[in-house]
């Protein structure tokens, strides 16, 4: 049984105040340029706004939210998001409200919430805070998982490298375990089959309250092309996503830093450009302080560009020159498990889709590669033959038309504005406009 004050005093001594800094947390804010006029939970006034809501709550803002929520508002429900780090201006349209919070302690005021759904982002080391709300609020509160810690690592231990002491470790797969066994409805990105390997007691929710929902492809991000997007030459190849910095421990990042597999790309005739997540930094001294690695090899090397990247609602605009989108990744010599990335469909895979640039996987990533053998939206190869990728294109330039055309099936058949309807069943008991409770 968690206790409130058990979880209170975790974030006074762990989280407020130091994850991030102070400083850092106002530098962020200041650099995204937080609108002074964005409602504080602290303040009266929000007390007349959080009513009759969908309410999001997520320490750091995010796509998948953003996504759900423009679906869910075409259904006429109204949408708040709550962050502590705040948004973009841009990002304020796609919900009602944007309310910033400046400690999660201050997120007591939720009590105060009236006919209201919450859902609240959880994910490695943030698995306290759904587990909060569900103990500050008699509101329905549902979460989505973003990673599952008990399922990341090899050996639990090594979140360690990821910066968590023992402590936060014990405290946060207790928060899991929580979540999975009372949380009433839970979204994640993982193949439900993973969930067989986790000691819970939550095997009767498969599939039912606990259901298998990642960020599907917005209608309102296509990329509409004028005409069909046609392969020549050169081949040019997208990378989309976060990068890590060069100084994360390779044990944890090495795949994900994918610096063997540009190397290897570019022996090849390709032109390669890796967008990289735009949150992670916002000017191009922080990305050569961050990433020397590839801003040195883009200086020298005309094939290749490393750049800060687009949010969704920019991306389509500098999508159109792009032939294919990579997943394509190293997992030798690191500690994630297998049972991770066997089983996790990220974000990525639905941004290319939205795009319309069809997808090369690396096939020891099972769940994207089925999802992408069984629509026919892309090409899955292994690591050996990440060389001679250039050979395995051409020897299918006959069948990238057929790859487009899929890929617009696919958009029409598993958008978010059609999908929502399954996360819509759990949060309201119904697939209309009814009343929440």
């Amino acid at each position: 049984m968690m206790l409130l004050s058990e979880i209170e005093d975790f974030i006074s001594n762990n989280i407020d105040g130091v994850k991030p800094p102070i400083l850092e947390l106002e530098y962020y804010r200041r650099a995204v340029g937080v609108d002074k006029c964005v409602y504080r939970i602290n303040t009266p006034e929000v007390g007349k706004i959080l009513r009759d809501a969908i309410i999001f709550v997520s320490d750091r803002p995010n796509y998948f939210f953003l996504r759900l929520s423009i679906s869910l508002r075409k259904k006429g429900h109204k949408t708040i998001f709550l962050s502590r780090w705040g948004v973009e201006k841009e990002q304020e349209s796609f919900f009602d409200h944007i309310i910033m919070y400046d400690t999660i302690i201050d997120l007591k005021n939720l009590s105060n919430c009236v006919n209201c759904i919450i859902y609240v982002q959880a994910w490695v080391g943030w698995n306290f805070l759904p587990v909060y709300i569900k103990l500050i609020t008699d509101q329905k509160v549902v979460c989505n998982i973003n990673d599952l810690t008990t399922i990341l690592f090899n050996d639990q231990k090594h979140c360690s490298l990821i910066g968590l002491s023992d402590k936060e470790i014990k405290m946060d797969i207790l928060c899991e375990k929580y979540i999975l066994e009372n949380i009433s409805f839970v979204t994640l990105p993982y193949n439900l089959n993973i969930l067989n390997r986790i000691d819970t007691n939550s095997n009767l929710k498969y599939g039912e309250t606990i259901l298998y929902f990642p960020c599907y492809p917005s209608p309102y991000f296509f990329y509409n092309q004028p005409k069909r997007r046609k392969l020549s030459n050169p081949i040019h190849l997208l990378f989309i996503g976060g990068i890590p910095p060069d100084h994360k421990p390779d044990q944890v990042f090495r795949d994900a830093k994918i610096h063997d597999i540009v190397d290897d790309l570019l022996q090849g005739p390709f032109l390669l450009t890796i967008f990289n997540n735009p949150q992670l930094s916002r000017n191009k001294k922080n990305i050569k302080v961050q990433y020397p690695h590839f801003t040195e090899l883009s200086e020298y090397n005309k094939k290749f560009e490393f750049r800060n990247g687009f949010p969704p609602w920019r991306l389509k605009d500098y999508s159109r020159e792009f032939h294919y989108g990579l997943m394509l990744y190293s997992f030798d010599e690191i500690v994630i498990s297998k049972n991770h990335y066997q089983t996790i469909v990220p974000t990525k895979l639905f941004t290319y889709i939205e795009l319309g640039i069809p997808v090369i996987v690396i096939d020891e990533m099972t769940a994207v590669s089925e999802i992408v053998r069984e629509n026919g939206i892309g090409v899955i190869i292994s690591r050996n033959e990440v060389k001679n990728l250039y050979k395995i294109l051409t020897d299918i330039e006959s069948k990238y038309n057929t790859f487009i055309d899929n890929i617009n099936i696919y958009r029409q058949k598993y958008n978010m504005d059609k999908m929502i309807d399954r996360v819509l069943v759990n949060l309201i008991g119904t697939k209309g406009d009814d009343a929440y409770k």
